[in-house]
């Protein structure tokens, strides 16, 4: 990974579906630079599809064959019937021999296409190609995982080295709730070494997950949405950063202790929330002034007025034919106007200058963004 303000989400496999996975990537992918995904669920699950993408015909149906024995029929409901006669020697023998193949084939995809869909039919349909083209881009990267889940020691053993380089490394470390508490045995155990400045790092990234989960209609946002929100508002972001470092130091628990999600929450109570409530009443009162703005200068009448007023002033002869008439009250009521309407102009931007300097704007914008996206789903 390259230099930067870089996360690493670290999950241990926990069920059959990555959704855990995918609302810890979404945080980290809005607010970091890089993120780093150690998850054995997702990796298995890639290079399962990947692979199968590459298969031929034969092959898919004896890989489909190999994963479904792997699942328990306890998990299957419906399908218990399709396990059973997969299991079978006799239905190996008849694949083998590829006799009486069609039916057999569609037994079989029916079967695969139910158990797809009650685990990982969102993630295939929306969350894959996205995390692919996080992938191709770089702005996501996944460790690989030599030994399979069925090897528990073996693959332990593996998965705590790599939590133990992240959490020691260079990187923001979010991890689940079980890493966490391997996290404190080891921590306990003087298994990993972990420094003050590791620690805040693991603070912080945990608050800031948490802060950032409860931005409004989070849980419907797609990962491209979030990663565009984040280049359109790259600035405010890093500005948003460094108060999130200042409010992330004044946690002393930590985030395998009961009270760290409690003091998250008071953090949030405490100082976003107001802060938030502070820039939406400033953005309300600057709607004001850019509305006044925009009614006059779409107001033909007034321009009608304004322009006929300065062909009097300019055209010579014609503010004589105006005895009588208060040409200087008519002319100083349209200097007036104008010079309203220039203030207020100055008055917005300086005011939309002051609130999108604010610390805090990103996260108001975000949530801006996400609810106008996603109001009426």
């Amino acid at each position: 990974m390259k230099k930067g303000f870089n996360f690493s989400v670290i999950v241990f496999p926990s069920g059959e579906t990555l959704n855990q996975e995918l609302s810890f990537i979404k945080a980290a992918m809005l607010y970091a630079d890089q993120v780093n995904l150690i998850s054995p669920s997702i990796w298995n699950f890639l290079q399962r599809y990947q692979w199968a993408e590459n298969l031929d015909h034969a092959e898919i149906l004896d890989t489909s064959i190999k994963i479904l024995e792997h699942i328990r029929s306890d998990q299957l409901d419906t399908n218990q019937i399709l396990l059973s006669v997969v299991q079978s020697a006799h239905f190996r023998n008849l694949l083998k021999a590829r006799l009486e193949k069609d039916e057999l084939e569609k037994q079989l995809m029916n079967g695969m296409l139910s158990l797809t869909e009650s685990a990982h039919s969102a993630f295939i349909d929306r969350d894959y190609p996205e995390i692919m083209r996080l992938l191709r881009s770089n702005q996501l990267t996944i460790e690989e995982f030599t030994y399979p889940i069925e090897d528990y020691g073996t693959f332990s053993a593996e998965f705590f080295e790599k939590t133990r380089a992240a959490v020691t490394g260079a990187t923001y470390p979010v991890l689940d709730e079980q890493t966490n508490g391997v996290l404190k045995s080891a921590a306990e155990n003087h298994r990993i070494d972990l420094s003050e400045s590791a620690t805040k790092r693991v603070v912080h990234a945990q608050a800031a997950d948490l802060i950032l989960r409860r931005l409004p209609t989070f849980e419907k946002a797609t990962l491209d949405e979030l990663v565009d929100i984040k280049r359109t508002l790259a600035a405010p972001l890093d500005r948003f950063r460094g108060k999130m470092l200042g409010f992330t130091d004044s946690i002393k628990t930590r985030p395998w202790d009961a009270d760290f999600a409690p003091d998250c929450d008071a953090l949030y109570t405490k100082e976003v929330a107001p802060a938030i409530a502070d820039i939406r009443a400033a953005v309300d009162d600057n709607k004001v002034l850019a509305n006044l703005g925009r009614k006059f200068t779409s107001d033909k009448d007034a321009w009608k007025t304004l322009g006929f007023l300065s062909v009097c002033v300019a055209a010579p002869g014609v503010l004589p034919g105006f005895a009588g008439v208060d040409l200087a009250s008519m002319l100083g009521g349209g200097a007036l106007a104008l010079a309203t309407v220039s203030q207020a102009l100055r008055d917005y931007r300086l005011n939309q200058s002051k609130i999108e300097s604010n610390d805090l704007y990103f996260y108001f914008q975000a949530g801006e963004t996400l609810l106008r996206r996603h109001r009426r789903d």
